[in-house]
Parts: structure tokens; sequence; C-alpha cells
């Protein structure tokens, strides 16, 4: 479920060239770019309950800046491939795959970012900052406004963006995992994103 991640960026003019009609595109670099879930269960056999955790890197997307700075939201999207997460149990994976998220018919989670606060506007080539990214995020056929929270790094010509959300299964009409070696799942999912932006123009 995930997440992901998330649509931020930024560039300008010191040391980030212009691009055209006063627009600054960012896009997902997926070589360096991971999104993940983690939901608390309580396993058989296990004494301590402990994190499920799904991972993918199959990442995509892009986010458009004005020369103000603000977000251009119908320019921007990132896409996290939901059927390509893995955690470390095949048949956790093949119920959230196949019940939980049904991604044989919604492949995709789509966040479209409509608000960054706190991003530095120009942006430098160094540092990093705490921001927050307000955007839609639409899972299966279930679109709600959600926010995410986390951190701003730059460098030359790019930023990385590391934040992190949570809802309910229940905010998206999520199916809980039920499986046999599966006691207890908590109604708490906690989305994280780690991904780095890269200016095209």
């Amino acid at each position: 479920m995930v997440g992901w991640g998330l649509a931020l960026l930024g560039g300008v003019d010191n040391g980030l060239a212009q691009g055209t009609a006063g627009a600054y595109r960012f896009e997902v670099d997926p070589d360096a770019s991971e999104a993940l879930y983690r939901v608390r269960e309580e396993l058989v056999g296990v004494t301590l309950p402990g994190d499920a955790v799904g991972r993918t890197d199959y990442i995509s997307g892009a986010a458009v800046f004005d020369e103000q700075g603000r977000i251009v939201t119908e320019l921007s999207e990132v896409r996290v491939n939901l059927a390509t997460l893995q955690s470390d149990r095949p048949q956790r994976d093949n119920y959230v795959r196949y019940n939980t998220l049904e991604t044989a018919r919604w492949q995709d989670a789509i966040l479209v970012p409509v608000e960054v606060q706190g991003l530095p506007w120009p942006l430098p080539e160094e540092g990093s900052v705490p921001v927050t990214i307000v955007g839609d995020l639409t899972i299966k056929d279930l679109t709600r406004r959600v926010e995410w929270t986390g951190t701003a790094t730059f460098e030359p010509g790019a930023m990385r963006i590391e934040a992190r959300t949570e809802f309910t299964f229940a905010e998206f009409n999520l199916q809980q995992p039920r499986v046999p070696l599966v006691l207890s799942v908590e109604d708490l999912i906690r989305l994280e994103a780690n991904i780095r932006f890269r200016q095209v123009n």
C-alpha cells in the first residue's frame, strides 16, 4: 500500500536550470528510490508483535513547479506499482496483492501533490529542511487527501524526499490480511517513501 510517496521538488536560479515556460520539472529516479508499508502484526509462534514490511522500487512519475515554487498539480504525480511489493513472507504478499489491494484491477497507488510546505524557493544545492506534503492519494478506486511529513535533502540538480504518513485500513476500504500464521493485524498502515527527484529541465 503504499506508498509512496511523494512528489515534491523544485529547482531554480542558483545553479539549477530554468525549464521552458517558467516550469521546473523533476522526475523520479527509480534506481535511487523506494516505497514501503509497515503494519504491526502478531504471528503464531512468535512471542512479541512485529512489523510486516513490504517494499518496492517500482516508482515512476514527476513533479512540476512554477516560477513561484508552487506545484503544478495537473502535471505532477507519483506512481507506485503495488503488484511488486515484497515482504519476507510470500504468503502475506499473495494475500495483500490479491485480496487487500486487488492489483489485478488496480496496479498502482497514485499520489498527486497539491502543496509542499516548508520547501525553500529558490532551492538550495545542499542541506536539508523539514517539509509537509499535502496530496491526493488513490489506492484502488478511492482517493483521499493525505498529509506526509518528512525531510527534503538537496544536491545540485536533484532533491531527495523522505516522508511518511499513516491511515487505517477502513479509510481506503482495504481488507486486513487474514492468513493462518497471523494471529492479529493492527488497523493502521504506515507508509514511507524515500524518493530521489532529478531535474530534467
